[in-house]
């Protein structure tokens, strides 16, 4: 048994969650509903059908109880939220924040591996950059949850990629250690069915790892765009390293300067140290380095794990900048 929100109309929103606690229902959003207030959600099972949408209009809107495991969200691979801001998960709900419910999408065709990314052969500006929408997912864990969430990166169909233009940063505004998990949908038959993420931009790792314990990073493919350099500079015989440091990333000696896949503590003197990372089937090509722990040195990025992954095209595939981490 449900309450349709078209029930009272778009504007009515608090009207139909009250209506939907009475009777003891599902809240079933079938069309656009639009906010004038912030609006808290706590107890209740909350769909969205393809078609329907939150337009938050600069508001709040807050799903579930930070005392009570009560309350649900569901939704398809379809934007259901008008604003990158606003949107928050509590602690009682158990949930996957869907990347596509902001508005992302994998725009890029044509994917089959990291040759076919590489600079000089693609120009992917005038495609979406899809890094404000893993941010609006991060944020929605932040606001109300320290930070401690799973990001759900759901595959497109075969071959095509969400472009970034800038780095994923989990973790570096939590006022607490995070517990951000990312991962996407997991396909043995080849890489590029995966969820796949290309980071179109110079210097800075695709995904930086800040102050987080027992993260994890699982099905995704990290596509840089060194690769088709790096294979290049292999089938021609370069014999010096510093040769296959394409235009793509920076040898770098400080901060998040280096190309890479993955970062842990890659920006120095922040108070949370991150440690028990698992980075797992995950496929990381194309990067100077392919996952960078404690670039700067100084911070330990202690005890992380790299296990059933692929490697492929990167100039060095883990790097370790401290003597101390494991």
């Amino acid at each position: 048994v449900f309450t349709p929100t078209s029930i009272f109309g778009p504007n009515n929103l608090e009207k139909t969650i009250a209506h939907a606690k009475y009777f003891n229902h599902e809240l079933v959003v079938d069309g656009n509903v639009t906010l004038s207030a912030n609006v808290s959600i706590d107890t209740l099972s909350v769909k969205v059908q393809r078609g329907g949408m939150f337009n938050l209009n600069g508001n709040r809107l807050t799903f579930g109880s930070a005392s009570f495991n009560k309350g649900s969200f569901e939704a398809g691979n379809y934007q259901v939220f008008s604003d990158t801001i606003g949107v928050a998960f509590k602690t009682g709900m158990a949930i996957k924040a869907n990347i596509m419910w902001w508005g992302a999408s994998p725009t890029i065709t044509g994917v089959s591996g990291p040759v076919d990314v590489g600079y000089g052969n693609n120009d992917y500006s005038a495609h979406q950059d899809n890094a404000p929408y893993f941010r609006a997912a991060a944020n929605a864990f932040y606001e109300t949850n320290h930070g401690k969430g799973y990001i759900y990166v759901p595959a497109g169909p075969k071959k095509t990629a969400y472009r970034i233009a800038s780095p994923i940063y989990l973790g570096a505004d939590s006022l607490f250690f995070g517990t951000i998990n990312i991962g996407g949908d997991q396909d043995m038959a080849g890489f590029s069915a995966r969820s796949a993420i290309i980071a179109d931009f110079k210097n800075g790792p695709a995904i930086s790892l800040e102050g987080q314990r027992g993260a994890i990073l699982e099905n995704l493919s990290i596509l840089g765009m060194n690769g088709a350099h790096i294979v290049s500079q292999v089938q021609a015989g370069v014999p010096s390293i510093s040769d296959y440091w394409g235009e793509y990333g920076y040898a770098g000696v400080h901060e998040d300067s280096i190309y890479s896949g993955v970062a842990i503590d890659a920006i120095s003197g922040t108070a949370r140290k991150t440690s028990d990372v698992v980075i797992r089937d995950c496929n990381i090509m194309g990067f100077n380095v392919g996952v960078m722990v404690s670039q700067a040195g100084d911070l330990q990025g202690d005890l992380t794990t790299v296990i059933d992954n692929y490697f492929y095209a990167n100039t060095i595939g883990i790097g370790i900048g401290d003597d101390q981490s494991r």
